[in-house]
């Protein structure tokens, strides 16, 4: 298992993190405030029990964003 820099073991995201990390997104819209991010983390800790930092939940956001968007066009073109 891939562990981070203090030595802990790394989170992963599951389905239902995900689910809690976009409706977290929805309500604090972290986008025109970067500060919250850290909150949408200490939510996730709350309801999912892991430990997952400010800047892992907005990368996990972008991608899931960009895995949609191309999804999306994808959808468009048939």
């Amino acid at each position: 298992m891939a562990t981070g820099r203090n030595g802990s073991a790394r989170a992963r995201f599951h389905l239902g993190d995900d689910l809690a990390l976009l409706r977290q997104v929805l309500l604090l819209n972290p986008f025109r405030d970067a500060s919250k991010w850290e909150a949408v983390a200490g939510v996730l800790k709350e309801v999912t029990g892991k430990v997952f930092s400010a800047r892992s939940v907005r990368d996990r956001c972008d991608l899931l964003l960009a895995q949609y968007s191309a999804n999306d066009r994808a959808n468009l073109r048939k």
